[in-house]
């Protein structure tokens, strides 16, 4: 006969690890921690890089690729140099550039500790997540798995070369999830946790899961954003798939000005490396233990087109940024001080872009600031939503929103249908109350989260 457990040392010691069966919802979301790595750069760095109108695209030879455009990290970021020997085991490049940025940010809200774990006088580790994901993760090295079961000597397949002598280093790389489990693991979080991957919409999409899942009473504390790197040893296969749909410019003798969101010489995107990390908590678990509030998450939807391939349609876009943009307090919208742009510089996608803002704003549309920071940085693929988050919410503190490289003629088609206001030639000062990041990727996939400066 069903009935319920009168007593049980099982829930004792669970009480103990953190397990909650009673849930407390949080009804607000800060932002207690911050930092990216791009092709300029930390996030300090890139925002100082922006202000220099200096581009991280250049133009290198790879293979058979009609366009030599990309935007690799910086060739001084070793991440694997900050790790012990320990660490590095059974880790990917991308996997130890994901750990090094959530320890920085983890030590800026004050949760991890000098080893590079999770403070135990913060939080317990059950009630502390990661949501960090990847559009391609390391699924290139698929490649060299194929090479060493297909290693040739002398023209004749290698007898040796089989399955049982690939390291388990190298096999483990492959699988998407690997890298959000190395955050987890060497920072010591066990709390719920995922990693979504939306093509170009995925560092956006984790920061999304990551704020349900406070706001749901899962988490106290989670470590969300998003990461690409492509380009360091199969950036021919990676750029052939995007050249092979022909969404990547061929401005080769240009790489500075060859990335150029909304302008009417834009001719497809600049790939690059690099994500952001933002360490989100719920608003009075921050307050009890006095964290640092850089900003507040204060909406975030996310949807699927459910349409085209490779583009959203403008309503089904604009349909996703309204609801990020809902006051349930007052049953409005709110009218954001700026809009950091997913614009990629494809001609479709750009223009569909701006048409899903008009829809949503109407007549007000030129009175929001537009920004478009793949100019500088082209476009990290899964970490383009969190590195567009990360800027955003750096501009809310500075006060000051970056312009766009390389707009030198908007595009009439735009411009004509469509009055907005582009951050042009200069950063402008404009003192933010809330800021809206936005982010899509093949598939359909849709995601916009709305940023405030916290205000108690």
């Amino acid at each position: 006969m069903s009935g319920y457990v009168e007593s049980s040392t099982y829930w004792e010691s669970a009480r103990a690890r953190g397990v909650t069966l009673n849930r407390t919802p949080e009804t607000r979301v800060v932002v207690t921690g911050i930092e990216a790595m791009t092709p300029l750069g930390y996030l300090s760095e890139t925002m100082q890089a922006f202000r220099e109108s200096r581009s991280g695209v250049i133009s290198r030879e790879v293979g058979n690729c009609h366009t030599r455009l990309q935007a690799p990290l910086p060739e001084l970021f070793d991440p694997m140099s900050e790790l012990t020997r320990e660490e590095r085991k059974m880790m990917g490049f991308l996997g130890a550039m994901e750990v090094v940025i959530a320890r920085r940010a983890g030590k800026a809200a004050g949760v991890i500790g000098e080893n590079g774990r999770l403070l135990d006088r913060v939080a317990h580790k059950n009630r502390v997540g990661a949501w960090i994901g990847s559009g391609i993760a390391e699924a290139p090295y698929l490649i060299e798995v194929d090479k060493h079961l297909h290693r040739e000597v002398n023209g004749v397949v290698d007898p040796v070369a089989n399955s049982r002598r690939i390291s388990p280093t190298l096999a483990v790389r492959v699988f998407p999830e690997e890298p959000n489990g190395d955050v987890a693991r060497l920072l010591g979080l066990s709390g719920e946790s995922g990693n979504t991957v939306e093509a170009c919409a995925t560092g956006a999409s984790n920061i999304y899961h990551g704020y349900k899942s406070i706001l749901s009473g899962e988490n106290d504390i989670v470590f969300v954003g998003g990461f690409e790197e492509t380009l360091r040893e199969h950036a021919r296969m990676v750029l052939g798939i995007f050249a092979g749909i022909n969404a990547l410019s061929t401005r080769n003798d240009s790489p500075e000005t060859a990335s150029r969101p909304f302008d009417s010489g834009r001719d497809g995107f600049v790939a690059a490396s690099g994500g952001a990390l933002l360490v989100l908590e719920g608003l009075n678990h921050a307050l009890r233990r006095e964290a640092p509030i850089l900003a507040e998450v204060l909406g975030a939807a996310k949807s699927i087109d459910g349409h085209a391939k490779t583009e959203s349609l403008p309503l089904r876009i604009a349909d996703t940024i309204a609801q990020a943009l809902y006051d349930p307090s007052t049953g409005g919208l709110w009218k954001p001080d700026g809009f950091f742009a997913h614009a990629t510089s494809t001609q479709i996608g750009d223009k569909n872009e701006a048409e899903a803002f008009q829809l949503v704003f109407g007549d007000e549309t030129g009175d929001i600031p537009v920004t478009a920071i793949k100019s500088f940085i082209g476009h990290t693929l899964g970490g383009a939503g969190a590195v567009n988050a990360a800027v955003a919410i750096q501009s809310l503190l500075d006060g000051e929103i970056p312009h766009i490289l390389n707009l030198q003629n908007p595009d009439p088609e735009i411009t004509n249908a469509v009055k907005m206001t582009f951050v042009r030639n200069h950063f402008m000062k404009h003192p933010m109350r809330t800021a809206l990041a936005v982010a899509y990727g093949f598939g359909g996939y849709n995601c916009a989260l709305l940023l405030g400066r916290y205000i108690p």
